[in-house]
């Protein structure tokens, strides 16, 4: 077969317990009707084409836009709030939003690999309550109640050494960690397709399921596991000890560990995150001081003085060590380091992951939202686009331009919305050649204080 033949292996219908949620039932019989559509009118070269970027901030599939147009109709028939990886967050006023990944497995999928998957839960008032995973090319399902017992159970098995894990393919800031899991475990498979490897540990096919590191996967990558797991006796957590909580921000991301017990999740975290370095004092100098010289986008000031001129505001203003270094280092995915880690993202993107890695949550959801705080900016205040400069208005069409009232009212739903807000707010107005700025020794301090409380990075 060649890539400009279509896949002509059939989709049969999925294997669905009676039992099912309605709209997740919905959901899996209208993914597996867009995959068979897709796969039978497109080649493989077109299955694969990135056509769009997905809310993720990732390039999207055409297989993706259209399996996900199919859970679109679902969500809106009916009437259940959709988080979706392409779509983004569609809020429809209901308590229940179903979070989904209408194709896990994309790129096996669109090459005609058989290892693809539908998975999805629901999630009521933030809290995941049922879950289902199909197979798209077998039928196959799995299907969990949040606090039953599922009719599947785990291997069970506590230790790493001997065990049989699925890992996500290793990445230069993340080898050491594979490759100490793998010298451990007895087989080793890459499957690419994380919700389907995390049912195979659900259902006792393999010990473990893990992302060594490398901050890959996003909720719905792992939201269903946290349902069908611990259902079938295993335990799902970040190898990072990072909670994996419901949050429509998608850039958001973790290190999934999927594991038959939770001793050998316990093993698997401690393996990854022990080969996983805290950022220290002198690599963060390093990182702000080699913005020296950078161009800031034809601003007057270059990329150290602009990130040294937001932390003086935020320092300024009170903000906790925490906001500071997130206003500091609210541009640091422009940094060559951090592009090289997280090749291909936009700069908040990056930033926030590495920020989110090596000082918390918190701060990295503030730098992921500083261009979208500017977007709701422009569209609540009045008077704001007159204070952006030349080069910010030019980067506000780039961006999006002004958000529409239902991107509006999900950011101003966000608990640290103000925060965002002020810390835009403060990266416009540091670019003055000559604003003071906060000494670097004062940023360097305000992260020993936040590692010496024990709320930053691996440990």
């Amino acid at each position: 077969m060649t890539g400009s033949e279509v896949i002509r292996w059939p989709v049969p219908e999925p294997e669905l317990p009676a039992e099912t949620d309605s709209v997740l039932a919905a959901a899996a019989r209208a993914a597996a009707a867009g995959f068979r559509d897709a796969r039978a009118r497109f080649t493989r070269a077109e299955l694969a084409e990135k056509v769009e970027m997905g809310a993720d901030g990732t390039p999207t599939m055409r297989l993706d836009v259209l399996v996900d147009g199919r859970i679109v109709d679902v969500a809106n028939a009916n009437g259940v709030n959709l988080l979706s990886e392409e779509i983004g967050a569609v809020d429809l006023g209901s308590a229940r939003t179903l979070v989904v990944d209408p194709v896990d497995g994309t790129a096996n999928a669109a090459a005609g690999v058989p290892l693809s998957a539908f998975s999805a839960a629901i999630v009521h008032d933030g809290i995941a309550v049922e879950a289902l995973t199909c197979w798209l090319d077998t039928g196959r399902c799995w299907h969990a109640v949040a606090g039953r017992p599922a009719p599947y159970r785990t291997t069970g098995r506590r230790e790493l050494d001997g065990a049989a894990v699925s890992l996500l393919r290793p990445h230069a800031r993340n080898a050491d960690a594979w490759w100490r899991v793998t010298r451990r475990a007895e087989r080793v498979r890459i499957l690419s397709t994380s919700c389907l490897e995390a049912a195979l540990v659900a259902e006792g096919s393999v010990d473990a399921f893990a992302d060594t590191g490398s901050d890959t996967h996003r909720l719905m990558d792992l939201v269903a596991a946290l349902v069908l797991v611990p259902a079938a006796g295993g335990a799902v957590r970040d190898a990072f000890g990072r909670p994996i909580d419901f949050d429509p921000d998608l850039t958001r991301r973790w290190s999934g560990v999927v594991a038959a017990s939770e001793r050998l999740a316990d093993q698997l975290c401690a393996e990854i995150a022990a080969t996983t370095p805290a950022l220290t004092g002198a690599e963060l100098a390093a990182l702000i001081d080699g913005l020296a010289g950078l161009p800031y986008g034809g601003e007057a000031v270059d990329q150290r003085t602009h990130a040294l001129q937001t932390a003086w505001h935020a320092a300024r203003s009170g903000a906790t060590d925490e906001v500071v270094l997130a206003a500091a280092l609210h541009d640091i995915g422009r940094a060559a380091s951090v592009r090289a880690e997280f090749p291909g993202l936009p700069h908040e993107v990056s930033g926030a992951r590495f920020v989110e890695r090596h000082i918390g949550a918190r701060a990295g959801w503030l730098v992921g939202q500083h261009v979208p705080a500017k977007r709701y900016l422009v569209a609540t205040d009045p008077g704001y686009a007159s204070t952006l400069s030349p080069a910010s208005i030019a980067s506000l069409r780039a961006q999006g331009g002004p958000m529409d009232d239902r991107e509006v009212a999900e950011f101003a739903a966000h608990p640290d919305a103000g925060t965002a807000a002020l810390l835009r707010r403060w990266d416009d107005a540091a670019k003055d050649p000559t604003a003071p700025a906060l000494p670097l020794a004062d940023v360097l301090a305000a992260y020993a204080r936040i590692r010496a409380d024990g709320g930053t990075g691996p440990r």
